[in-house]
């Protein structure tokens, strides 16, 4: 699975951990800087500056809540991977909720996301955040999006850490990134199985194709 692989650098370290936690605790943001990226990976493109208006966040709230809601907060958030993504705030319960955006017309990565972030929830205690929506038909917005619960946290690069609360932090992820090593299977691939390939180097060249 894909999962085992990602959150580790090429050699191992515990160097692109913080990326993974961010994931974890639901601060999934728009890339910065793709120079920060393992020297192994093959070269992605600078997601497309999307915007989200007001009536469409409050479109996409409605749909999920199933009635009427007011949005009165849209928050760009940073240091993601693939994905703009926002943090909406309105006034109804929950209160608050993280949207990403894509507009793809192929290789939408959201529909992959969400089977992958349903797995971690049936089969780990890793704390992500649960989907509320996924929808990539764009009748609701102009845009694939992902809806999902907003947990509490800040992004690691911005957060100010004494050495032993960093020391923690890293233990957390290590502890995380095992139990994620604990899922296997005969094949490598997708969490939704589409894969059985045996080997590993033909799995990745297959993966960068």
């Amino acid at each position: 699975m894909r999962s085992k692989r990602e959150g580790s650098s090429a050699d191992g370290s515990l160097t692109s951990r913080p990326l993974m936690l961010e994931s974890l605790r639901g601060e999934f943001t728009t890339p910065t800087n793709r120079k920060r990226m393992c020297p192994a990976e093959p070269a992605m493109q600078e997601p497309k500056a999307i915007t989200l208006a007001l009536p469409h966040a409050t479109a996409l709230l409605a749909h999920w809540l199933g009635s009427e809601v007011r949005c009165h907060s849209i928050v760009p958030l940073k240091g993601g991977i693939c994905s703009p993504v926002f943090r909406l705030e309105f006034d109804r319960p929950p209160h608050l909720a993280v949207v990403k955006l894509q507009d793809a017309d192929e290789d939408d990565p959201l529909p992959r996301e969400r089977l992958r972030l349903d797995y971690l929830h049936e089969h780990t205690k890793l704390p992500c955040p649960h989907v509320y929506l996924q929808d990539d038909s764009r009748a609701i917005v102009p845009y694939s999006f992902l809806l999902s619960e907003c947990l509490p946290g800040v992004n690691l690069g911005a957060a100010q850490l004494r050495p032993e609360q960093r020391q923690a932090v890293e233990r957390e992820l290590a502890e995380a990134l095992l139990e994620l090593h604990s899922h296997q299977r005969a094949a490598f691939g997708d969490i939704e199985g589409k894969s059985t390939v045996s080997d590993w180097n033909e799995s990745l060249m297959m993966s960068r194709q």
